[in-house]
């Protein structure tokens, strides 16, 4: 039995229970609260906590929190709720999307997409190897996943480079990994240079498919090993007029449903 890796320590993965496979608890994106966009910024811990304590009413056990640092993770913040509220919260390391990246890291003067530019790979593959193994941030608590996205329709070189470093992370601490897909776009094109890195692709699971309701792209995509993760597979939010989707993921052979609630408007 594998060994999961939780913000309060690690657990067995028979102790996981009903578990969201993807959602974001408490953020702050500095790109967001850049641009004053308050619809994305979860910045309310007590509604956070209630959220997570309906969860847990509602017979919840575990929670994987896709909050990459571009996204504005508060690791030790939802530690405490998690600790609180009796949940297993695991944390993600890594990297979002490259449209995020014109942000400033918190308490530097640098731009994320200046930091990775100017750190060669060996460089960020060990900041987050010590996230998963030592800690995030100068804390005890370890995130339990490593992460990396791309953008819509394209991968810049900048998303190419972070998507080698977690390749590389990923190899070296057997977490699992998560890829960020925008809009249900460019997952056939990861997984062939993750299969080019040499990435054991049952380890990955692809976020946000229903975004791109293909189903044939999707078993292409199924086809590699990956597990795919899908938020809404009866409509999608591309738009209004855009059909149901054609089917249901239970047909691929490994899929994960998710709630992925990263909006103010989606928790009253």
């Amino acid at each position: 039995m594998g060994i999961i890796r939780t913000l309060n320590g690690d657990i067995s993965a028979n102790q996981l229970g009903v578990t969201y496979s993807h959602d974001h608890i408490y953020c702050i994106p500095p790109y967001w609260a850049e641009r004053q966009d308050d619809d994305l910024l979860l910045d309310d811990p007590q509604a956070s906590e209630r959220e997570l304590s309906d969860f847990r009413r509602a017979g919840g056990n575990a929670i994987y929190d896709a909050t990459a640092p571009d996204y504005g993770r508060q690791a030790a913040a939802v530690a405490a709720m998690a600790q609180r509220q009796q949940l297993h919260i695991i944390a993600t390391a890594g990297f979002n999307k490259g449209f995020l990246w014109s942000s400033k890291r918190p308490g530097s003067a640098q731009t994320f997409a200046e930091w990775i530019a100017h750190s060669d790979v060996d460089e960020l593959v060990e900041h987050v190897c010590r996230e998963v193994t030592e800690g995030i941030e100068g804390t005890e608590h370890r995130a339990g996943v490593v992460k990396c996205g791309t953008g819509y329709n394209a991968i810049s070189p900048l998303e190419q480079k972070t998507m080698e470093v977690i390749v590389r992370a990923q190899q070296r601490t057997g977490a699992p990994m998560h890829s960020h897909t925008e809009m249900g776009t460019m997952g056939l094109e990861q997984a062939q240079l993750f299969k080019k890195w040499g990435l054991d692709l049952s380890r990955l699971c692809f976020a946000h498919m229903d975004r791109n309701p293909d189903p044939w792209l999707h078993r292409q995509i199924a086809n590699t090993g990956a597990f795919l993760s899908f938020r809404r597979y009866q409509s999608h939010q591309i738009s209004p007029r855009a059909h149901p989707y054609p089917g249901h993921p239970g047909a691929l052979p490994a899929w994960l449903s998710k709630a992925d609630l990263n909006r103010r408007r989606f928790c009253p």
